[in-house]
């Protein structure tokens, strides 16, 4: 695509519109009286719903409930079972990205699912217990309504929005790469933990899905995409929230919410938005108080071990399956 021939205004239009949907949920639950943290996972939910759903053009009432949905029952529940068995979260999280994979029929509910796919494995390490997530799904119920009743008074809903089939004979093999990559994920991380007992070891699994949901064809590139261009954004990210920026709680948000902003204006280009999301991700783990210099070196590092591990699943399932025709 030539950058000249790209339509910014549309670009600018829509993220305008999702940050302020953004805005406006995070608002009600402020004003609702919602804890810190709910108020925190409700943004996330709205920021991941506009995500999945994200398309130039009216959006669909039925993909709207299914995003909001998903995103909502994904995080329940892989908050909830990683608090009461990670094995139980593990597998699950392997039968999730199988079917996110191979079951759906448009790229649109695809990358709703993948995004389900995603958060699970989040807050799978995430955790909390089952009475948060009573109310984390009653936030997200709330959400979805927020949503269509925003969409509905732009006038920016249609129940005869098109939608974008997938080719059903990549959708097996896409399946397989990601089952045996987070699989070996699971052993990788197993090792990092009993050994060298590094944090946020979802990282690897979070790369590993990101690259195949970007890769379409051609995972490898990806990979080597998303590693450089993470490693860029996480040492933009030491310069600007651990030194640039002041220890101001209204900074760092609006900061996040500019963010917010540029990952959505900037998604005609994938490098753009990758950028974007890692200052997205290491800001939110600031707000959150995770947030410290080496937190960025390990996220450099499991994102390297997730694209390599991504590379070496797809040549060894491409010959595979090449050996059995």
């Amino acid at each position: 695509m030539s950058l000249l021939s790209i339509n910014y205004a549309s670009y600018f239009k829509e993220a305008v519109k999702i940050t302020l949907l953004c805005l406006l949920i995070t608002a009600f639950f402020v004003l609702a009286g919602a804890r810190d943290k709910a108020v925190l996972i409700t943004f996330n939910i709205a920021v991941i719903s506009a995500a999945a759903i994200y398309k130039q053009g009216p959006k669909s009432p039925k993909n709207i409930l299914l995003a909001c949905l998903t995103i909502t029952l994904s995080i329940v529940l892989g908050g909830t079972l990683g608090y009461y068995s990670p094995l139980l979260a593990n597998l699950f999280l392997l039968l999730f990205a199988g079917l996110s994979f191979y079951l759906p029929t448009t790229k649109e509910q695809a990358n709703i699912l993948i995004q389900g796919t995603i958060m699970f494995l989040i807050f799978s390490f995430l955790t909390f217990p089952w009475q948060e997530g009573v109310e984390y799904l009653f936030d997200g119920v709330i959400t979805s309504i927020l949503f269509i009743i925003f969409y509905f008074i732009l006038k920016d809903i249609s129940s005869h929005s098109s939608e974008n089939p997938i080719k059903q004979e990549r959708q097996l093999i896409t399946a397989i790469i990601t089952i045996l990559s987070l699989s070996m994920a699971w052993l990788v991380s197993y090792f990092l933990n009993k050994n060298y007992h590094l944090p946020n070891l979802y990282w690897i699994g979070l790369t590993i899905l990101l690259v195949i949901q970007g890769s379409q064809q051609n995972t490898i590139l990806t990979s080597v995409k998303r590693i450089l261009v993470n490693i860029f954004g996480a040492f933009i990210a030491i310069f600007l929230f651990g030194y640039l920026l002041p220890a101001d709680f209204w900074i760092d948000f609006f900061t996040l919410v500019l963010l917010l902003f540029l990952i959505f204006f900037m998604s005609f280009s994938y490098i753009g938005r990758v950028f974007f999301i890692e200052l997205f991700v290491l800001g939110f783990a600031y707000m959150m108080g995770m947030f410290h210099n080496f937190l960025v070196i390990d996220r450099v590092l499991l994102t390297l071990i997730g694209g390599l591990i991504a590379i070496v699943m797809t040549i060894v399932s491409y010959k595979i399956r090449n050996q059995m025709r």
